[in-house]
């Protein structure tokens, strides 16, 4: 019986293997056809989202559609990205520096683990943008200003996580921002939080995982075209 299961497990797991693959297989195929939808829906395609992470590169990649937005390919700990919301303007369109070390001691470690000393910008000597894509500080800043320079003041959307440092009383400040549309993608359920959108399948961790990675997680609760056109995107 011991050698029957030896011989068997390997099987199971290389079922399950194929088996996982071909779920992944036809969702990527199911989401290909949504994001053709996706792209009939939109109204306007002149709009810029503001993104805690590269969630809005990913709307702008579905669409087919040239970035209107800098913040793409970079993330923002939770503390600095409510710090650039509450004076997006003056931020924003500051000059933009660097520096070799960040003030969270938590990515300084992880930078160091994994060796990748990627740019840290700096706007107004506060708040961190983490060019995790950049090979360096030359091309951030060029990259940075090219895709600023595209921003619609007139059409700004605004996306969040509850990862990357996040807590309650951000989560809270983000929702009482005067922005209309905005959205913050959450493992736990906060009704009060009218902005938010609960990631179900995410219940028993602690925060969202990389939602660019992982589209398929918010795609199941959230309808960007109809958030993108005005209303809140929530599915029922």
């Amino acid at each position: 019986m011991h050698q029957s299961r030896i011989s068997f497990d390997p099987m199971l797991q290389k079922i399950r293997h194929r088996i996982n693959f071909l779920l992944s297989y036809l969702r990527g195929f199911r989401y290909f056809f949504e994001d053709i939808q996706m792209r009939r829906k939109v109204i306007r395609k002149d709009f810029t989202i503001i993104s805690s992470n590269c969630w809005g590169g990913k709307i702008y990649q579905d669409l087919g559609i040239q970035y209107l937005t800098p913040f793409v390919g970079c993330f923002l700990h939770a503390p600095c990205y409510i710090q650039l919301l509450k004076n997006f303007n003056e931020y924003l369109f500051s000059d933009l520096s660097f520096k070799k070390e960040s003030k969270y001691a938590i990515t300084n470690k992880l930078r160091s683990e994994n060796g990748n000393y990627y740019p840290i910008g700096v706007l107004k000597n506060d708040v961190e943008i983490h060019f995790i894509y950049s090979k360096s500080e030359k091309e951030a800043e060029t990259i940075w200003y090219r895709r600023r320079n595209r921003v619609n003041m007139e059409n700004l959307f605004f996306s969040f996580t509850d990862r990357d440092l996040c807590s309650l009383s951000i989560l809270e400040e983000f929702d009482n921002l005067p922005y209309p549309q905005k959205v913050v993608f959450t493992a736990r359920n906060y009704p009060d939080i009218k902005s938010s959108v609960w990631i179900q399948d995410c219940q028993k961790d602690p925060f969202v995982p990389d939602l660019f990675t992982n589209a398929y997680l918010y795609k199941k609760y959230f309808d960007v075209a109809d958030w993108l056109n005005g209303g809140n995107g929530k599915k029922n």
